[in-house]
């Protein structure tokens, strides 16, 4: 389970930090070409930024089983850092947690995983 998702500014990058309760789920994380769409609906996320960067985390989920949310933030997150511009809920589906991060430019990102808590890591290049 998601519990918290944070955004902050570092020498050299930006950082997405995706908080869960049990573990770190498995992740993709890659470039897909504008426009994005919501999963499952399909409906296009309209971004600022030029580039969307799509981290998908599976198995994860970001409500319980009564369909509450429950992690502190809203649906866009907009930062407005130096590579990172906005975070957008993309899906939570079936064992699949994904969000889109709208990226200033096309630039070179890591992931890590952390433990204590369990954390998925993105660091975009500035």
């Amino acid at each position: 389970m998601l519990v918290d998702l944070r955004a902050g500014r570092n020498d050299g990058f930006d950082r997405v930090v995706f908080e869960f309760s049990y573990g770190s789920p498995g992740y993709n994380v890659r470039y897909e070409p504008l426009p994005v769409f919501q999963d499952p609906s399909y409906r296009p996320i309209a971004l600022t930024a030029d580039h969307a960067l799509v981290v998908a985390m599976f198995p994860a989920a970001g409500h319980d089983e009564q369909g509450r949310v429950l992690y502190p933030v809203p649906e866009r997150l907009t930062v407005a850092f130096p590579a990172i511009r906005e975070i957008v809920a993309r899906g939570d589906f079936e064992g699949y947690l994904s969000f889109v991060l709208g990226i200033n430019g096309l630039r070179s990102f890591r992931v890590s995983t952390l433990d204590s808590p369990p954390r998925v890591v993105i660091d975009v290049a500035t």
